[in-house]
Order: C-alpha cells, then structure tokens, then sequence
C-alpha cells in the first residue's frame, strides 16, 4: 500500500467575517476527499473565537497548537492532540495570548514553531517580531509566559522599549539601536534538526530573505534577494530545503544543508504558493493560495507533476500539514 494512502492532511485557511469561514482549519484525504473540521467547536469556551486559524503544529507534550490571527483575537490556542470519534481535536486552554502590558507583541501572529527544547517561537506579522514563550514541559519559567530576552537584545539601548518575549526585532527597532538585523515582514519559522532557527522575512520589492539563527538570537547565515517568500519545509535526512515564493508563483530549493536556494519550480497554476508538505515517498504537497488549490509534485532534482490533490477550494489555502488517516 502506498504509504500516501495511509495519510490525510489539514489544511487552514484565509477565513474572514462571514460565518462559514470561522473554525477555519479542515481536513481531506491525500487524494483530495473532504473530510470535515478538525477542531471541535463545541469544546471551546465562550471567550475563545476561532477567527483567522493560520499556522499549527503538535508540541513537545503531544498536543495540537494553533494560531488564531485576528487582531485582539491574536492567540495560541492548545487543543488535544488525540481525535475523539468525530476526528475533531477538543479545546484545552489559551496557551499564549495578546495583552497590552504583559505580551504586546503578539499582534496577528503567523505560524509557530517549537525548539528542541520544547519552547514556542511565534511570528507576529503586525509587530514584525518572532517571540519566545516557555514550552508546555517547562520548569525555569511558567509555560506560556514570554521568555527573557535573548543577550544580544537585552544589552541594546532600546531593551526597556522591546516587547516581552522577543527573540528576532523589528527592522525598524534594529535601525533606530544599532542592532545587525531585524524583521521587515516576518512570515515562517521553523526549527532544523541541528537546533538552529529558520526565519522568513518576506521583505518588500523582491528583497526577501531566510536566516539561520543560533540560540542566542545571532544571524549564522542568510539567503536574500527571494521573491517574496512565505512558507519553509524541510527534508531532515538530506536536508534540503524548499521555500514557496509568491511573487514569481515558484517554489525555490536549497540543498546540502546550505541556504543557497535557487529556483526549483515555476508555474502559473501555483499562483502565490503558500504552505508545503512532504511525505516519506517524495512528494511535496503544494498550496496554491490564490488558486485555491492543491497539488502534489516529486520533490527530486527536477521537479515533476504528479497530479491535483483538490480544486475549487471557497478559499485561500494557507498552512497544510500531513497526518495520519
């Protein structure tokens, strides 16, 4: 049996304010068959609005964490990671959320990712900051709760002026302290199996860039002048890497554990790719935002079409993750 036929895949969306595009993320079989909702609306709590589900992820303790993106909504919610007969993941809490003096920062968040040690990085778009919060597992501080700032930060003049929680600065902050670099438009984080940290600054006029930070906060190496990227996947053996370009409808590929990416796949039918998936057999699994599709490539060398996994989505496609069935 083709080990693709044993995995579904969920899939979230743009949403917006109309009803139906609340409670946004949704799952399909890998070949394109609908199967419902993921998260279970009845568990949640009065307070708890699932209005703009961007990226999500399971974390160290086994559990579901997703964002939820829209302006004072701006949250990580935890949901369990265990399906109940329905195939819905049930509400746990508020894992981080917005306030104007303890966590500022954390206005229309992105995507989440979390460190071998087990604590959560979170991209905040409004803010241009990548943020740390301690882990669910965590003792030194309360899960949940921003982390200190990392040293190079801490020591910069403007530190008392700096949001909770920030590990990657603002571009704007980084010119105004002297710092050696900072966010223009922070999309992707993503952890690499070597503990390093990814960051995908979409930047403006083809001036986008992925950094590889160490654990202190320090750039070790950048890729720049990509076309707007958004989304980063990984290839752990390899690794490789494949980045999603919405500018030039491509998705570029970095090879050998370098960032040297290089256009790897052009085509109008992706037009402004977004999240990515690969599965144990090769195939890169390919949202396209604008659309509101999804298609399957070989992720070897040079790329092939293997088919459309499902068309005429009601909306634009933006994180896709695999599962199992």
């Amino acid at each position: 049996m083709n080990k693709s036929s044993q995995l579904s895949f969920y899939l979230s969306f743009h949403g917006g304010t109309g009803a139906g595009n609340w409670n946004n993320i949704h799952a399909y079989g890998a070949d394109g068959s609908k199967i419902g909702k993921v998260l279970d609306k009845r568990s949640l709590p009065k307070k708890v609005n699932l209005r703009e589900l961007r990226g999500f992820d399971l974390g160290p303790d086994g559990n579901l964490y997703v964002v939820n993106a829209f302006q004072n909504y701006s949250q990580v919610l935890r949901f369990s990671g265990a399906r109940d007969d329905r195939g819905r993941h049930a509400f746990i809490d508020v894992f981080a959320e917005i306030d104007a003096k303890s966590n500022p920062g954390l206005v229309h968040p992105f995507h989440i990712a979390f460190s071998s040690s087990g604590d959560l990085y979170v991209s905040a778009q409004d803010t241009n900051l990548v943020l740390r919060y301690w882990g669910p597992n965590a003792t030194e501080g309360k899960p949940g709760a921003p982390m200190p700032l990392p040293p190079r930060l801490a020591a910069s003049s403007g530190a008392s002026k700096l949001a909770p929680g920030t590990f990657v600065a603002s571009a704007r902050f980084a010119r105004k302290h002297n710092l050696p670099v900072g966010l223009q438009t922070v999309r992707d984080v993503h952890f690499e199996n070597s503990g390093h940290l990814l960051v995908v600054d979409e930047g403006t006029g083809g001036n986008g860039r992925v950094l590889r930070m160490d654990d202190e906060g320090n750039v070790i190496e950048h890729a720049g002048c990509l076309p707007s990227p958004t989304h980063l996947v990984g290839v752990a053996a390899e690794p490789t890497l494949y980045l999603s370009c919405k500018d030039d409808n491509a998705i570029w590929r970095a090879t050998g554990g370098s960032l040297d990416f290089r256009p790897w796949l052009q085509a109008d039918n992706l037009d402004a790719p977004s999240g990515m998936a690969l599965d144990s057999e090769g195939s890169l699994f390919v949202a396209s935002r604008l659309g509101n599709a999804v298609y399957r490539y070989r992720a070897d060398d040079v790329p092939a079409f293997e088919g459309v996994v499902v068309q005429g989505l009601k909306d634009h496609p933006e994180f896709l993750v695999l599962v199992p069935a």
